[in-house]
């Protein structure tokens, strides 16, 4: 059970820092470059990939970086949650009325301890062989 407290420690030191990174990057394409909000956000997030997925496999879950495919499933994970953030942004701010912050605490509620999950069971998963 400490480990993975340890691992929950680590995954949300990484995870501030990955959206540290988000942050810095999108807000300085958005106002520094001009560049469109939604574009500079893509572009974020992909800066953020690189912390997240380095900080996760070496940091949090201790494992090689540069296993087959683990780069892959990562990438997958990532984007399918971001996709989910996005989906549920939209719908409780949409549909649903709801005010943007409650809609962020449901997502930080559903989407990082699916994260954490997905990464270690799956995405950076120790594989036989």
């Amino acid at each position: 059970m400490n480990r993975v407290r340890g691992e929950v420690a680590r995954f949300i030191l990484v995870g501030a820092a990955a959206s540290g990174t988000h942050f810095a990057i999108g807000l300085a394409l958005n106002l520094m470059a001009h560049v469109i909000a939604w574009q500079a956000n893509i572009v974020a997030f992909l800066g953020a990939l690189g912390v997240s997925y380095l900080g996760n496999s070496i940091f949090t879950f201790g494992v090689e970086a540069r296993r087959a495919g683990a780069f892959a499933r990562f990438f997958i994970m990532s984007a399918a949650a971001f996709a989910l953030n996005q989906g549920l942004v939209w719908a409780l701010t949409g549909p649903a009325h709801w005010p943007y912050w409650a809609s962020l605490m449901v997502v930080l509620v559903v989407v990082p301890p699916l994260t954490f999950l997905i990464s270690k069971y799956w995405a950076l998963a120790e594989r036989p062989g």
